[in-house]
């Protein structure tokens, strides 16, 4: 037999190539959630998903064995919703890119049209769909249409090639309908290129307009709508639904797309959740965004900027007024008369500090390793949730601190605290959710669990009291690689490097906070000498008075410290003022 060697293809049955996809998918959160970083990608600025969830009536046996009618969720007849007024995606786009599995569209083409970075690199995007429910089907009415351009084909028309396209407007408004049934990918045998979808075209679709007809009996949404311009965009309809939906998973999907996007004032992305059957309990989702804190602290780190890190600290925990009136004294002590704590230093809006990124840590740092970290943008919240360790003693307070409201803080801090890495404008998770301390600031604060005022470089902050966002990018940080589950960076030595940099920044905010907490904590220990030492002296006085009402006037006392005074109030006073000097000559010795 002739051996003639020949090239033989690989196959991928359906069914793995399903299970690869779904794998990226272990939650039906994290599905819908990679759907609407499909959305941005499409440069859209509305994102609205809408539940349809359905309930019907069977009949099952009690425990009693009686037959009774229950409602239960309807699975086959629940729906799923996800609109955009993105760019949309033409039949070329949807055969050659939305089609292909692992396509590497994203990994090659980082920004998109608008100019953001894309969000996804793998190419198993479109599995999230499998993942929500067993049919779907999708209308895209994209911007532009891709045709066959004429003239170059007339050129060429004895060339093999393909004819050359190009891009035009789509004036006609022609949409394209894509169809699946996931099931089929389940088929014994089946590889992946005997999976078909549909796909077919129709001109003159105005999308807004079916949207409106579709939720015209929804008042809620239809005003939405009505503000929205959809020129373009894409509607996915998933039904067959694999999961039983209920109000408190959409609580802690709307929970998670409030934290899905970083915490600014101004976006251009915008997010609506609806549930048909409860259009009051949902609605527009809001970025964390919170001005009531104690501390805040930006860090910047660009390597093309001398490697240098940029930092700025803005202090809101004291009473500015209160500090300067009422405690003018600690700005005495030789510790605070060093810059940033002096008291032209709180006037200011912020500090600023400019450190080498290789001096931010008393370690050697791997020089290689720093190049392979990037830029990167940190931006750190301190809250405070109660002060109880405010002790007074008359009107004499430790620290003047600013008035909070506690229960509007533990309530926004169970909810956005902790520390969050958002890559490209989305949240990586699990970074600083549900408790997860990945930064094991814990660990640190047990060891060394002093508060900011009792000793001077012991203060470490608890994990429950911070709120963050690290911003980092897939063009600027590609050390830090996902995992294969998407849930995370894997555990490389540029992420360590990268987490003892963060640490290191929150340390320069402990510092800040620890010298004057210590400093003010100090003076109220003096303060409180003091007032006792006149506290006794008024005594004293009272009873030398009492005692001069009922003598002739020269009764000799002997007072508490063993000095004699004959009758004199003028003695008595020269006594406090002896107190008082000994006071400031105590303040001017604390130092660090």
């Amino acid at each position: 037999m002739t051996n003639n060697a020949i090239k033989v293809p690989f196959k991928v049955s359906a069914r793995t190539a399903k299970l690869i996809g779904l794998e990226n998918f272990s939650t039906e959160e994290g599905a819908v959630i990679e759907l609407v970083k499909n959305t941005y990608d499409a440069d859209a600025k509305n994102c609205i998903i809408i539940f349809d969830l359905k309930k019907k009536k069977v009949k099952e046996k009690n425990k009693k064995g009686e037959e009774v009618e229950v409602e239960k969720f309807d699975k086959e007849n629940s729906s799923i919703y996800i609109f955009d007024n993105g760019v949309g995606m033409n039949d070329k786009i949807i055969q050659n890119q939305w089609m292909t599995i692992g396509t590497d569209n994203k990994l090659y083409e980082h920004t998109t049209e608008g100019g953001r970075v894309k969000t996804g690199a793998k190419g198993i995007g479109r599995f999230a769909l499998n993942r929500l429910g067993m049919l779907t089907s999708m209308t895209s009415l994209p911007n532009l249409l891709e045709v066959i351009d004429e003239e170059s084909s007339e050129i060429e028309k004895d060339s093999e090639e393909e004819p050359k396209t190009k891009l035009i407007e789509n004036i006609t408004n022609t949409s394209f309908d894509w169809t699946v049934d996931w099931k089929d990918f389940d088929k014994k045998g089946a590889t992946v290129s005997d999976v078909e979808a549909v796909l077919s075209a129709k001109d003159n679709l105005n999308l807004k307009q079916e949207f409106l007809k579709r939720f015209s009996s929804y008042p809620k949404i239809k005003k939405l709508l009505e503000q929205i311009d959809f020129k373009s965009g894409t509607v996915i309809e998933i039904t067959e639904l694999n999961d039983e939906w209920n109000e408190d998973k959409l609580s802690k999907l709307f929970g998670n797309l409030e934290m899905l996007l970083p915490p600014e004032e101004q976006n251009d992305f915008n997010i609506d959740l609806f549930l048909l059957n409860n259009l009051q309990e949902f609605g527009n989702v809001k970025r964390a965004y919170y001005d009531d804190y104690d501390y805040k602290i930006n860090a910047s780190y660009c390597q093309d900027d001398g490697k240098t890190l940029k930092v700025e600290i803005y202090r809101s925990e004291l009473d500015l007024d209160a500090l300067e009136k009422k405690y003018p004294e600690v700005f005495e002590f030789d510790l605070m008369k060093k810059s940033p704590y002096r008291l032209e230093d709180f006037k200011n809006e912020k500090i600023e500090l400019n450190i080498p990124i290789e001096k931010l840590t008393s370690e050697e740092v791997d020089k290689n390793l720093l190049e392979r970290i990037g830029k990167f943008d940190f931006t750190f919240y301190f809250l405070k949730n109660t002060i109880s360790d405010d002790k007074e003693d008359g009107d004499l307070k430790k620290y003047p601190y600013n008035s909070i409201n506690s229960a509007n803080r533990k309530s926004w801090l169970k909810k956005f605290g902790g520390i969050k890495i958002f890559r490209d404008d989305f949240r990586i998770r699990p970074y600083g959710e549900n408790g997860d301390d990945w930064l094991r600031l814990g660990e640190r604060q047990a060891q060394s669990p002093g508060g900011a005022g009792q000793r001077l470089g012991g203060y470490r902050i608890r994990p429950n009291q911070i709120a963050g966002t690290i911003k980092i990018s897939r063009l600027h940080n590609s050390s830090f690689q996902d995992k294969s589950g998407r849930e995370g960076l894997i555990e490389n030595d540029e992420f360590e490097l990268f987490k003892n940099i963060i640490r290191e920044i929150i340390s320069l905010f402990e510092r800040d906070r620890n010298v004057i907490m210590y400093s003010l904590s100090e003076l109220h220990k003096i303060k409180n000498e003091e007032a006792e030492k006149l506290r006794e002296g008024k005594e004293e006085a009272e009873k030398f008075k009492n005692q001069d009402e009922n003598g002739d006037g020269n009764t000799k006392t002997n007072f508490s410290d063993g000095t004699d005074y004959s009758g004199s109030a003028k003695k008595l006073a020269d006594a406090f003022g002896y107190s008082k000097k000994k006071t400031k000559r105590k303040m001017m010795k604390l130092d660090y």
